[in-house]
């Protein structure tokens, strides 16, 4: 969810794409330094989740936003967009992205570890 009253550091964030950009409720894929992360636009807001299904690795980018949570287009199960946490399987969840809204752009901060695709898969 973005976040509009936080110390900025521009270089503890990503420069992702332009708001006005983004189409509602369909899924963008981001990349940077490794990380492939999926940004949703839902209203004025913007979430970001680690792009792959800790499933079976699908593309959260692919999949449809419904009642605030993504859809893996592989076996339709839900990630709630503002927690990560998987509806359908109580012990799967995907990583979250702190998001900002800055002079018409979309910011993602950087994660602290670099392990995306195996972090989520253990969660």
């Amino acid at each position: 969810m973005a976040n509009r009253s936080f110390e900025w550091h521009d270089e503890e964030w990503w420069r992702a794409v332009e708001f006005s950009s983004l189409k509602e409720g369909a899924g963008f894929l981001f990349s940077a330094d490794g990380h492939d992360i999926a940004l949703f636009r839902v209203g004025e807001e913007v979430f970001a989740v680690n792009d792959y299904c800790p499933h079976m690795g699908d593309s959260l980018s692919a999949g449809q936003i419904y009642q605030g949570a993504v859809i893996c287009p592989r076996h339709m199960w839900a990630f709630r967009l503002t927690d990560g946490q998987c509806l359908d399987v109580a012990s799967l969840r995907v990583r979250t992205y702190q998001v900002a809204i800055r002079d018409g752009w979309v910011f993602v901060k950087k994660p602290t570890d670099h392990n995306d695709k195996q972090s989520a898969a253990q969660q």
